[in-house]
Formats: C-alpha cells, sequence, structure tokens
C-alpha cells in the first residue's frame, strides 16, 4: 500500500461538559444550581493508577466539567483552543516541554512519553491531540500508533520493533502516549462548579473544580493546594491529569491530597455544530431504593420534553421556535438492554426507567447521579452514556435533592456538556429544561444588578415550575452567542466598518419580516448586545422589559464563548443609555407592528444615515 493513501475509517471523538446551576423561581420560590463535574468509573476510595482517555469540552472528546464562575475561571470558548489541521500535527505539552513530532530523530523520545502500544492506549491520544478520524487496521503502511495530517492511525499484526519505529515513511508521524505510572488522565475538564446557595439575596458559595471521567461520572476536586492554577482551564474543553494518589469516593469527590491536577490539553471539537442542527435527548427515570420513583411516568415525561401528546410548549418544540429551525431536539434512538437490577430497559420515545435497588435518596444528587450513570452503562453495553444521545436528563426521586450535593432545589447541569439533573418533575418544567439544557450549549446566566438569574427577560434567567409556561426565548447576548439571528444582526464599532445605526428593530417574533433584530456594540473589552424585546408570538411570555429596547453586556471574545450577561438597561420611548463613547437612545415603539426606533451614536458624532 502507497504510504500516501491510507483510507479513512471516522471516529467521532466524543465531547462533553461541565455543570451548572443556578436559583430558578417558581411557586415555592425555588433556586437551582449549576456545578461541573466529570465522571470515572470509581469505587469509594479508589485509587488505581489507570489510563483513561480525556477530552475536553465544559462538559467534547471523552468529558467535560464545570468550573465555578470565579475571577480564576475561563469560558470553553472565550479562550483558544488547541487543534489539528492537515498542515499541522503538533503533540500536546507534556508539563512545560512541547515538542513537534516531526522535529524527533531517530533517537529522540519526548520526555514524559512513550510508545502507544495498544489500540485503545492511541485512540486516547488521539482524542486528547485532536484526531477525529482514526483507523485501526492490518492492512497499512506503518505499525503501531502514527498520524497523516489530519487523521490517526493504528497499525495491528506487526511485532514491537515495527509498532515502535520513529522514523516514518512520507508524511506520516509517530504519535506518542504519555507514561502512567503516576498519572491516570482525567477526561473533559473545565471551569469551577458555582453553587448558588440563596440567589434571592445573592449570596454563593464556591466549590471546587469539577472532573468528567471517561464513564461518564463526575466527581468535585477536593484538598486542592491553594496556590493551585487554573489559569488555561476551559470548561468542557481542558483535559486534566489526576495523581495516582488521589482518592475517589462515592459522594463524588476526590481528595488530591494538596496535589493540583496537571493540565494535558485544551481541545474544543464540537463549538461549530453547537446551535445547529438535530441532537438527541434522553431522559431517565429511576426508582430507587424502597421504591422511592420520579413522579412522572415515561409517557409524561416523554410529552413534557417533545410533545408526544398534549403538552405543546416544551423542550423541543421552543428551542425549535426561538432558532427558527436551525436547533432541532429529537428523541434517543430506540433501544433495549438488561442488567440484574433494573432488568429489560427500553428507550422508548426518548425516556427509560432504571432501578437502584441499593441507592437511597438519602444518598444525596452525586452519589445517585454516578449510580444512575455506570447502570446505563450496564444496562446498554455503553462506555458513556453520552453514547445514547446527544444530551442525556437525569430526573431524580423527590427527596434525593433534599438530601444533599448540591445546594440548588431544582436543576444543575454542566456546562458545554451532555448531562443535566433535575429534582423529580422539575423535569417537565418547560423553562427549567430550557435552561439547564442552555447551560449544556456553553450559555451562561442571565444577571441584572450583578444579582444571578435576575434578568428575567429570557431563559437563563429564572425558571419557573409550569410545564408550558412561560413562553420565551433568550436575551440579547445569549442570542447573539447562537448566532439564530446573524444575518439579520449589525455589528458596530468605532475602529472601521459601522460606527453608528439609525433605524428599526424587531423582535425575534417577528424575525422572518425583519431587517434588524439585534446590534452588536463593541467596546473595548465589553460588548453591549441590544435588542427589542418584543412581547409576542414565541417570546410572548418574557418576565421581564417587555415592549422595551434592552441592552446587554457581556465580555469581548468569540461569538460561542461562554459568558454571563448583565442586563444593563431597559429603555421605553425617548429615554436613552449612555457607555464610554457611545449613546443608544430609542425614538418611536409601536406595540402593534413590533418594533422600535433606536439610534445608536458615538458621543462626538451628530448624526448618522438612516439604515
Amino acid at each position: 500500500m502507497n504510504s500516501d493513501s491510507i483510507g479513512d475509517d471516522i471516529e467521532a471523538a466524543s465531547q462533553l461538559p461541565r455543570k451548572q446551576d443556578g436559583p430558578h423561581e417558581g411557586s415555592e420560590q425555588d433556586e437551582h444550581k449549576v456545578d461541573g463535574f466529570s465522571s470515572a468509573t470509581c469505587t469509594n476510595k479508589m485509587r488505581n493508577k489507570v489510563v483513561l482517555s480525556v477530552s475536553v469540552a465544559l462538559l467534547v472528546a471523552v468529558i467535560a466539567t464545570s468550573v465555578a464562575l470565579s475571577s480564576k475561571a475561563k469560558s470553553t470558548s472565550g479562550a483558544s483552543t488547541t487543534g489539528l489541521n492537515e498542515q499541522d500535527a503538533m503533540a500536546v505539552d507534556s508539563s512545560a516541554t512541547s515538542f513537534s513530532p516531526k522535529s524527533l530523530s531517530n533517537s529522540q523520545i519526548p520526555p514524559g512519553f512513550d510508545f502507544c502500544e495498544t489500540a485503545e492506549a492511541c485512540n486516547q491520544r488521539r482524542q486528547q491531540l485532536g484526531f477525529t478520524q482514526y483507523t485501526v487496521s492490518p492492512n497499512l503502511p506503518s505499525m503501531g500508533c502514527f498520524s497523516k495530517g489530519n487523521k490517526a492511525y493504528f497499525g495491528t499484526g506487526g511485532s514491537k520493533a515495527e509498532m515502535t519505529q520513529i522514523d516514518l515513511p512520507g508524511a506520516q508521524n509517530r504519535i506518542w502516549c504519555q507514561k502512567t505510572e503516576d498519572w491516570f488522565v482525567v477526561v473533559n475538564v473545565g471551569e469551577k462548579n458555582v453553587t448558588y446557595l440563596a440567589p434571592f439575596d445573592g449570596i454563593a458559595t464556591y466549590s471546587g473544580p469539577h472532573i468528567e471521567l471517561s464513564d461518564g461520572t463526575f466527581f468535585e476536586l477536593s484538598n486542592l493546594p491553594p496556590d493551585y492554577d487554573d489559569s488555561d482551564w476551559i470548561t468542557g474543553v481542558t483535559t486534566l491529569a489526576i495523581p495516582g494518589e488521589a482518592e475517589f469516593n462515592e459522594n463524588g469527590t476526590v481528595d488530591m491530597k494538596g496535589i493540583s491536577p496537571r493540565f494535558v490539553a485544551n481541545v474544543d471539537t464540537k463549538s461549530k455544530s453547537r446551535y445547529e442542527g438535530n441532537k438527541t435527548v434522553l431522559a431517565v427515570r429511576v426508582v430507587a431504593a424502597g421504591n422511592k420513583t420520579t413522579s412522572l411516568d415515561e409517557f409524561s415525561l416523554s410529552d413534557s420534553i417533545f410533545g408526544i401528546g398534549v403538552d405543546k410548549v416544551n423542550l423541543a418544540s421552543q428551542y425549535d421556535a426561538c432558532s427558527y429551525g436551525k436547533l432541532k431536539f429529537v428523541t434517543a434512538p430506540n433501544r433495549s438492554g438488561r442488567s440484574p437490577d433494573s432488568g429489560n430497559v427500553d428507550i422508548i420515545n426518548g425516556v427509560a426507567t432504571v432501578r437502584l435497588p441499593s441507592v437511597s435518596v438519602t444518598k444525596g444528587t452525586a452519589t445517585m447521579r454516578n449510580a444512575i450513570t455506570k447502570e446505563l452503562n450496564r444496562i446498554f453495553g455503553t462506555a458513556n452514556p453520552n453514547e445514547l444521545a446527544d444530551y442525556v436528563m437525569y430526573c431524580l426521586p423527590p427527596g434525593t435533592f433534599a438530601a444533599g450535593g448540591t445546594s440548588s432545589k431544582v436543576g444543575y447541569a454542566y456546562y458545554n456538556s451532555w448531562l443535566s439533573v433535575f429534582n423529580d418533575d422539575w423535569c417537565s418544567s418547560v423553562s427549567l429544561q430550557m435552561h439547564e439544557i442552555g447551560h449544556s450549549l456553553n450559555l451562561g446566566h442571565s444577571n441584572e444588578g450583578g444579582v444571578t438569574y435576575e434578568d428575567g427577560s429570557g431563559i437563563m434567567g429564572a425558571s419557573y415550575k409550569s410545564s408550558d409556561r412561560p413562553r420565551m426565548c433568550f436575551n440579547a447576548a445569549k442570542s447573539w452567542q447562537t448566532g439564530w439571528y446573524k444575518d439579520k444582526e449589525l455589528t458596530i464599532n468605532g475602529s472601521g466598518g459601522v460606527t453608528c445605526f439609525n433605524g428599526t428593530l424587531h423582535g425575534i417574533a417577528d424575525f422572518p419580516v425583519a431587517k434588524i433584530v439585534l446590534l452588536m456594540v463593541q467596546l473595548g473589552r465589553t460588548d453591549l448586545c441590544v435588542n427589542f424585546n418584543a412581547q409576542r408570538g414565541i417570546n410572548q411570555g418574557t418576565q421581564e422589559g417587555g415592549n422595551q429596547v434592552l441592552v446587554v453586556s457581556r465580555p469581548r471574545g468569540k461569538r460561542d464563548s461562554f459568558a454571563e450577561s448583565e442586563l444593563v438597561a431597559k429603555l421605553s420611548s425617548q429615554q436613552f443609555y449612555d457607555f464610554n463613547e457611545y449613546r443608544i437612545s430609542v425614538g418611536n415603539i409601536d406595540t402593534i407592528v413590533g418594533t422600535a426606533d433606536v439610534v445608536v451614536l458615538q458621543t462626538d458624532e451628530e448624526s448618522c444615515e438612516r439604515t
């Protein structure tokens, strides 16, 4: 076989998330919290020195975790990521050592690295390096683990000498694996969790970073040194290595013994497809010890999420409406499995029920969450539940949240991840469904006056217990982040391009007939997102700023980067808002047509031609 004509077998690298939760309002003034965690198959205080595949995502190649929104935390896409393309196949650095496999001589092996002697080790390493295509075959021009262009290969059947040969023909490069005597690699680590204990008065506490292991279980890192460095960690994107001395506990924590995790790589493989396409969803009911059971039956749960019966406003319908068909949530594929505890289990209409006869609700959410993950893997023979669906919702039996493991009363999710967790029948709340899946889509909270969840103009503020109300979409910052309206948005900045705006804004409910629905004003390190929050149609249930022009700030970053937002102005007719060198003024507002006349001018400009 010619070395330049290697065939392709594409194997998608799995990506994962981080956990995020926060307060949500309902009939009982409940709150909701979000944390990021990473999962692994571990027994109480397990200390095995194992190699686990790692891919970073705030919860993407194998798993991701959420990190608290502290001043140290980074957004999943706000920082640059490490990837590979046809021209550049650089290996990820080990500690402080960076190297290019192409530059090594026959006698050189990178410090801290060794040969990948199995197809499994090669598969784990290529995921870390960002190769999304992987082929295992005895009919390859080279043996062992290697790359060519943006593809990775493992040639089987050769001798050890052939599988460890350094010089390879043509454009092939040897892929090196990290030594594993003292470290095992954890998948997808992300931002630190933020736990909101009292959202109504703004009290918050920060938990430690969370990690997700390759089997989909999540753990919180504890007993870290006070000076540990998380400056390069990106939720759902970062891969960390955890020391072998670390002790994993049944309650979902890891005792780090005062040792810092080691940064391995940043690889984001799903940002381009996060907000569009068909995404599968699986909802999981639970029967715990003592027959403590999720309140909703399988049909009712499916109806509340996908609208298979009478529920006409649900997760699927409202995301479809808000995105104008760009993002659709559909039921996970039907599938059958079996385990000794759960017996025969079927995924039907996007819902399955697992049985955990030895797990009590008094163990709390972390223990219950990881037990569900392991049981799903056992039932369906998966390595991680994210093989069953793009997004998985755990609907825990009543009493689990009250027992601890989270300060949330209603639910939480992992940023840029696959997993969200709900308190019993809160699984049917359309606003909480959209909010938690929004975190999985890398959307941060919508705040006002420095208070988390206080911006009630969109879904990423507070949540409500109704199964079909309120019917609303996202604030201006989140709308910009998703990119759903980018063909009818305008960017304004003072350094070339468009420097002002004078025209009419429509609300997103009238997007099909609108000329402009969203303005992005770029100001140094801050972006101001401006829209007319028309209270009609798909956004008729907005809880704040209805039929006003809203100004929302967010830190400067890439469009799909994680960021919390701040509602800074609610403008009625003849009102204005000044920020740095810009003034945003509102003229006539027509609630019948659903439009607002808006002018955005630099303070040294006298007028702007009408758009």
